[in-house]
C-alpha cells in the first residue's frame, strides 16, 4: 500500500502592524486586506511589498513620482500625498491567521475584522470607499460583505 504524505500547513497569528490612516477631511477611503509578509516590506506602511504595484499605479493615475521607495522617508512621503489628496487607507483584517507565510488573500483567515462602519461614522467627510482586492470571498469586498 502506498503512503501519501499530507502537506503541512503552518498558521501564524498576526495583528495588523499599522494604524488606520485617515487625515482630516478625508473624502476617499482605500480598503485592502492586510500587509504582505514582513520579510517583503520595503517600509512600514501600506502596500510596501517588494512586488506590490499599488504606489506605481497611484503615480500613474495622479501623474506624480515618489522620490523615496524605502524607509521612513517613503512612509512620510506617502502620508503627505494622502493628506494632500484627502485619501485615507486601512485594511479589513485587524487580527488573522496567515498560512505558510503567504500573502495572498486566500491564505489569510479572519480572527477580527475592522469595523468599517464605525470608521465611516467617525469620519463623516468620507464620500467613497475604494476596495483594492480582486477576490470577492477572501478580499476586501468579501470581508466587507461579512
Amino acid at each position: 500500500m502506498a503512503y501519501t504524505r499530507k502537506k503541512q500547513y503552518i498558521y501564524t497569528i498576526e495583528d495588523h502592524p499599522f494604524d488606520t490612516f485617515i487625515p482630516p477631511n478625508t473624502k476617499f477611503l482605500i480598503i485592502g486586506t492586510f500587509p504582505t509578509y514582513i520579510n517583503n516590506w520595503r517600509y512600514k506602511f501600506y502596500y510596501s511589498g517588494k512586488g506590490n504595484t499599488f504606489w506605481n499605479i497611484i503615480e500613474s493615475v495622479f501623474k506624480i513620482k515618489f522620490k523615496y521607495h524605502e524607509g521612513d522617508e517613503a512612509v512620510e512621503e506617502r502620508k503627505m500625498f494622502l493628506r494632500t489628496k484627502r485619501i485615507g487607507i486601512t485594511d479589513m483584517h485587524v487580527k488573522f491567521y496567515r498560512k505558510n507565510n503567504y500573502s495572498t488573500d486566500e491564505n489569510l483567515h479572519t480572527i477580527i475584522l475592522k469595523d468599517v462602519f464605525l470608521l465611516l461614522n467617525q469620519h463623516p467627510t468620507i464620500e467613497r470607499i475604494i476596495l483594492t482586492s480582486r477576490t470577492e470571498v477572501f478580499g476586501a469586498l468579501g470581508l466587507l460583505k461579512t
